[in-house]
This record gives structure tokens, C-alpha cells and sequence, in this order.
């Protein structure tokens, strides 16, 4: 599991997104799981 912040930009606001995301492999490719998704 890890941390990872995604910023989004709308006009001079910049929202701040948190997730807490799990990767895994299905069928030899890498994939992600969020699993908590907090709005900053």
C-alpha cells in the first residue's frame, strides 16, 4: 500500500486528493486499487 496526492486544477483553485491505493498484478500488468479517497 501507498500514499499518493493528485492535484486538480479548475481556474485559480487547485483542489488537493489523497488516496490511499494498493497495487497488484492481473495477468502480468500492474493495476491499482484506491483504497480511501480523502478531499483536501
Amino acid at each position: 500500500m501507498y500514499v499518493e496526492e493528485i492535484k486538480n486544477k479548475q481556474g485559480k483553485k487547485v483542489y488537493r486528493t489523497v488516496l490511499i491505493r494498493q497495487s497488484y498484478k492481473k495477468k502480468g500488468k500492474v493495476k491499482h486499487r484506491t483504497i480511501a479517497n480523502t478531499a483536501v
